[in-house]
């Protein structure tokens, strides 16, 4: 039994003695850098600066959102230097195919277009519902009239007036 213990401690202090050895070896290896170096080898090197989230507003309806600087440096070269976000970018592109000249002219014009827009809704929407309500039906009926080419008439085949008051028949009684 001396025998077979004598076997078990060896093997126990053979093992620990690799498992020191690998942690050794491990940590030299990583202090050196050599992994590091070898995976920056193999990754794309990506700047500290273009990862970082920063909250930034947009320039047309004042919503904030968290992004890249890669990111904002993208949408600001494709808006002609300007911060748009997601749902202004689509009412911009609405806008530039609206007016179909060339491409940079377009984006910037409806650019200007929209947060024309966006000026206007944020002066009396949030001042006072109501009468942003009605202005917004009044310019949805201006834009529909100025695409039939004509105002917008109300057709009647008699007056409502007579209707209301009881007619001429009443009148004779």
């Amino acid at each position: 039994m001396s025998q077979k213990t004598a076997t078990t401690t060896t093997r126990s202090t053979t093992r620990r003695l690799s498992l020191d050895f690998f942690q050794r070896a491990v940590s030299d290896v990583s202090s050196e850098g050599g992994i590091t170096k070898y995976m920056d080898l193999r990754l794309p090197v990506h700047s500290s600066s273009s990862n970082d989230i920063r909250a930034i507003q947009c320039e047309c309806c004042g919503l904030s959102e968290d992004c890249t600087q890669a990111y904002i440096r993208r949408v600001r070269d494709r808006y002609c230097g300007r911060w748009v976000c997601g749902l202004c970018s689509e009412a911009v592109k609405e806008e530039s195919q609206r007016l179909g000249h060339s491409h940079h002219i377009i984006v910037g014009e409806a650019v200007s277009a929209h947060m024309e827009v966006c000026m206007r809704y944020n002066k009396t929407t949030r001042l006072n519902p109501s009468k942003s309500l009605a202005r917004a039906m009044s310019d949805i009926l201006k834009k529909s009239s100025s695409q039939k080419g004509e105002h917008c008439k109300i057709g009647r085949s008699y007056s409502s007036l007579a209707a209301i008051s009881g007619g001429e028949d009443s009148m004779k009684d």
